[in-house]
C-alpha cells in the first residue's frame, strides 16, 4: 500500500511519519554515511511538516520506501541548502515547480532481491506522477549524486534539463530536472507487472484543485 501524507493529515500517521524518518537515517547515515543531522535515530530536517510524503508499506506496516515532495512556493531545500546547483538557472518559485527528496528503500529488507526494490521504485515512482499530473505539476525538481542517476534516469525518465556538478561536501550533487509523464507511468506498470487503476487515493485531503476540477 502506498499512503500520502500531508500536513492536513500527519496527525493521523505519526507512527508512519516515524518509519519515514527512521528510514531516512537508516539510509542516509548508517548505509550512506552521509552524517546528516539526527535525533534518536531519526533523519528529520525543517521542510518536513509542510512537505508531502509519499510512503510505500509492507503488509506488516513497515516503511519499505519514502519520498518527499514539495512546491517552490515555499522554502525548499534545494534554494536554500544547495542553491549552487542551480548554476545559471534562476531558481523556480511556482506552483507548477516541485521539489523530490529524500528518496529511501528499506535496503536491509529487502536484501539482494533487485526486481522487488525495482517494484517499489516503480510504485513510488507512478504515485508521484500520478499525483503531479493531477495537480497540474509540470517539474520536478531532483538533486542526485551521479550513483542514483542512472537508476533514477531509468524510472522518472530522461531529464529536461541539468545543472552543473558540485561537491558542497564528499559527495557529487547535481540538479536534474524532469517532466511528470503519465506515459512513463504507462510504461513502468507494463516493465513491473503493476495493476492497473489509481496509485493513491483521497487526492483531495491536500486542499487543492485537481487539473480537471
Amino acid at each position: 500500500m502506498t499512503i500520502l501524507i500531508t500536513p492536513q493529515n500527519r496527525h493521523r500517521y505519526a507512527a508512519e511519519l516515524d518509519g519515514v524518518y527512521r528510514l531516512r537515517h537508516w539510509t542516509f547515515n548508517e548505509w550512506l554515511g552521509w552524517g546528516l543531522a539526527q535525533r534518536e535515530g531519526r533523519e528529520v530536517d525543517p521542510y518536513d511538516d509542510q512537505a508531502i510524503h509519499f510512503v510505500k508499506l509492507a503488509d506488516d506496516g513497515e516503511v519499505l520506501s519514502c519520498w518527499r515532495a514539495m512546491p517552490t512556493t515555499r522554502p525548499y531545500m534545494t534554494l536554500e541548502v544547495y542553491p549552487e546547483v542551480f548554476g545559471d538557472r534562476e531558481p523556480p518559485v511556482s506552483p507548477d515547480i516541485w521539489e523530490l527528496s529524500k528518496f529511501c528503500t528499506a535496503r536491509y529488507r529487502l536484501k539482494d532481491d533487485k526486481a522487488a526494490t525495482y517494484r517499489i521504485i516503480a510504485e513510488m515512482t507512478v504515485a508521484v506522477t500520478e499525483f503531479c499530473v493531477a495537480y497540474g505539476v509540470t517539474e520536478l525538481l531532483s538533486v542526485q549524486s551521479a550513483v542514483v542517476t542512472r537508476v533514477a534516469n531509468m524510472f522518472l525518465g530522461e531529464p529536461i534539463w541539468t545543472g552543473p556538478t558540485v561537491w558542497p561536501g564528499d559527495t557529487d550533487a547535481t540538479l536534474y530536472s524532469y517532466e511528470p509523464s503519465l506515459m512513463q507511468a504507462h510504461v513502468l506498470r507494463a516493465r513491473h507487472g503493476l495493476a492497473a487503476g489509481p496509485s493513491l487515493d483521497h487526492f483531495d485531503v491536500l486542499g487543492l484543485k485537481t487539473v480537471a476540477a
